[in-house]
């Protein structure tokens, strides 16, 4: 199968782009199986936005690196040139966590997923520490935290959203803050593996990868019963490691 990409798009058109993304995600809820809800990812922001993994008791296992060799269906949540945004590839992501309202072991999580998904993309991740922040874009990091479905009406059919912020850099975008917004109903009733997935598929939004409709791939919008990144997933999550040093 091939790419899906989104339209190249010009100066002028990448904040109207941002939030027709933004409303196309919150349009298309669903629910996975057993009734627990499925991931709706994406995120507004400045200039846009909004691998075969075993789990055992403590979580998924890290690959050794980026995954060179898969190909297969993917999409980046924004092109610049014909070429996907990227976060600087000399810099570290720094992240921080919100643990109210998660899971007594949700910070663990919140860095087990960000450990696979560095490893995906080659992106050095620092974790900072916990915050009292509500997690939002455009504090110059990642910012991942817990809401109750009562306090934000796009967790009523999702299990969590997640995306970046793009600032212009050296006369291109590159990413520069980020963040996670989680459900707290769905991680108190989830099972690790649903809620490392739920993690992933965030992470991945955060990074630059777009949904896609694509079964065996974690960035679909509708989740069934996939849990890891598929070959494309891991493909695009490669190419989102090795963009330019600024």
């Amino acid at each position: 199968m091939s790419e899906s990409r989104p339209q190249d798009l010009s100066e002028f058109e990448l904040r109207l782009q941002q939030r027709r993304r933004l409303e196309a995600a919150q349009a298309r809820p669903g629910q996975r199986k057993l009734g627990v809800p499925l991931l709706i990812g994406g995120l507004g922001g400045l200039l846009l936005i909004v691998a075969v993994m075993r789990f055992n008791a403590s979580g998924p296992e890290v690959p050794d690196g980026p995954d060179v060799t898969a190909h297969g269906p993917h999409s980046y949540m924004l092109l610049h040139h014909g070429q996907p945004v990227t976060w600087s590839s000399c810099r570290d992501i720094e992240f921080v966590v919100n643990p109210a309202g998660g899971p007594s072991d949700g910070v663990d999580e919140v860095e087990q997923a960000a450990a696979v998904v560095s490893a995906l993309t080659g992106l050095r991740m620092h974790y900072g520490g916990t915050t009292e922040i509500v997690p939002a874009n455009g504090h110059d990091m990642v910012v991942v935290g817990w809401r109750s479905r009562s306090m934000d009406s796009r967790l009523a059919t999702s299990s969590g959203y997640g995306g970046a912020s793009a600032a212009r850099t050296e006369g291109r975008p590159t990413f520069t803050s980020g963040s996670i917004t989680l459900s707290s109903e769905f991680f108190a009733s989830a099972s690790q593996e649903q809620r490392l997935a739920t993690l992933m598929h965030e992470w991945g939004h955060v990074v630059g990868l777009g949904h896609v409709d694509a079964a065996g791939e974690l960035m679909q919008p509708s989740l069934v019963d996939t849990f890891a990144f598929g070959p494309g997933d891991r493909e695009g999550l490669a190419r989102l490691g090795s963009g330019p040093c600024v």
